[in-house]
């Protein structure tokens, strides 16, 4: 007996029970109803021969159990094959097939990848966006897990942590979102089986740590983590790292190290064909640049992305294009500048682009009529950051968008107008989990 799975003895005491119809009480007559439960929950070791006795007040014979448990465990396979396809599926971008595929399915609470279920529930509610419904579900599938017992992955906790995390991001709840990740990287153990997750969760506390301003403590994560890099067996990730690097030496005018580490990125992902990563450091390299004033290498960069079809990588096409009309503004390229952005707002257009990068296109069309001393049309613009920002929770670009706005106010005497924008920003940085980052940093998102 102490060879068997005691995932599969437990859910077959389960499933019996319940399909019969009986309470644990009624079954456990010739042993405890408390031991009769650790063998369902697998809360404390229990002897072979109480577990063939309460078997076989299941009515399962000592000589059936072999083959039972063979059936079960194909059952169970069978059900994990299937949950795997979907994820699959939503992993792929088929979200419409997934969903229906994900609602054929029938589980009872106490099956073994029921958490599983209720977590790709959960995966569903991110593709629609609706993060706070989301981290619910995320939070009901652990507790299932827990509830359960049934070890069947050890990463399943320390991921569902950081899809939590990364669903209190895009609330803009970075505190919040550390402390997911925190408890994520608590679930870890010290073996190669949690390997990945561990690097992921770690990717994204440095970013979190970042966004919050501090600077130090993620500059200390990532040199901890730098003497391993090249032993992370995700590409994706690894490129992730030297992304949050660069951003972080050029955020402390580190330029030159921003250079060299960008390019070795840019090398890496170039010889793996990871061409979103190879996007990204692009883009991060040409903002070094411009910082050094070496506009054409930025330009050069900022091209190069924008060299490739829309339709696979829009998002990074965003990015260039507001790369590049910054660089534009700076240079006093109004036209320019104007020109990239009407690209960037088509593609956002025609695609389905976050709300920040939508929200910095919108931005930067302020700010360039605003530069040009065009107040009434930039206002425009910062007014439907700020109603957006203000629907959305969105404290950041909330308070950008209200920052920019007061300039232009106080330039057309709109003095009512400018007091009462001035209060809204004093209470706006006064609330939980507001933190002043550059808006330059919304581009960087987390992994999930």
């Amino acid at each position: 007996m102490e060879t068997f799975d005691t995932n599969l003895v437990s859910y077959l005491a389960r499933k019996t029970r319940i399909t019969a119809g009986k309470t644990i009480k009624d079954v456990a007559f010739s042993i405890s109803p408390g031991t009769a439960s650790h063998i369902e929950t697998q809360e404390k070791t229990v002897s072979p021969k109480k577990v063939y006795d309460y078997l076989e007040n299941l009515g399962i014979e000592k000589n059936q159990v072999p083959n039972q448990l063979e059936e079960i465990k194909k059952e169970i396979e069978q059900v994990q094959f299937s949950l795997e396809l979907i994820f699959m599926m939503f992993e792929s971008g088929n979200i419409a097939t997934a969903q229906q595929k994900l609602q054929d399915i029938n589980l009872p609470k106490y099956h073994p990848y029921y958490s599983y279920y209720v977590y790709l529930k959960a995966r569903n509610l991110r593709h629609q966006q609706n993060w706070k419904e989301a981290i619910r579900i995320y939070n009901e599938a652990i507790k299932i897990y827990n509830k359960n017992n049934y070890s069947i992955d050890l990463e399943f906790i320390p991921t569902t942590y950081n899809s939590l995390s990364v669903c209190a991001f895009y609330l803009d709840e970075i505190s919040l979102a550390l402390e997911y990740v925190i408890t994520g990287l608590s679930h870890c153990d010290q073996s190669n089986k949690t390997k990945d997750i561990y690097y992921t969760l770690k990717r994204n506390q440095i970013l979190y740590l970042e966004r919050l301003g501090n600077l130090v403590q993620a500059f200390e994560l990532i040199n901890k983590i730098w003497p391993d890099i090249h032993s992370i067996d995700k590409t994706q990730v690894k490129l992730s790292f030297y992304k949050s690097k660069v951003s972080l030496l050029l955020q402390t005018k580190r330029y030159e190290e921003a250079i060299q580490f960008a390019k070795e990125g840019i090398k890496i992902a170039r010889n793996n064909k990871e061409l979103n990563r190879f996007f990204d450091l692009l883009n991060i390299l040409g903002k070094v640049f411009t910082e050094i004033d070496n506009w054409e290498e930025a330009k050069s960069c900022f091209e190069h992305v924008l060299s490739y079809p829309e339709d696979g990588f829009p998002n990074k096409q965003v990015d260039a294009l507001l790369n590049l009309a910054s660089l534009y503004s700076i240079r006093q390229l109004w036209k320019k500048c104007k020109t990239a952005l009407d690209s960037a707002l088509n593609i956002c257009n025609h695609h389905q682009i976050d709300i920040y990068r939508m929200s910095r296109v919108l931005i930067a069309y302020g700010d360039n009529y605003r530069s040009q001393n065009k107040y009434e049309e930039a206002l425009k613009y910062y007014n439907e950051v700020i109603r957006t920002a203000k629907e959305h929770n969105l404290l950041h670009i909330h308070y950008f968008a209200l920052f920019h706005s007061l300039d232009c106010l106080l330039n057309l005497g709109d003095e009512i107008e400018f007091t009462m924008r001035n209060k809204e920003l004093y209470l706006l940085q006064k609330q939980p989990g507001y933190g002043k980052r550059s808006l330059n940093d919304i581009p960087t998102i987390p992994h999930w």
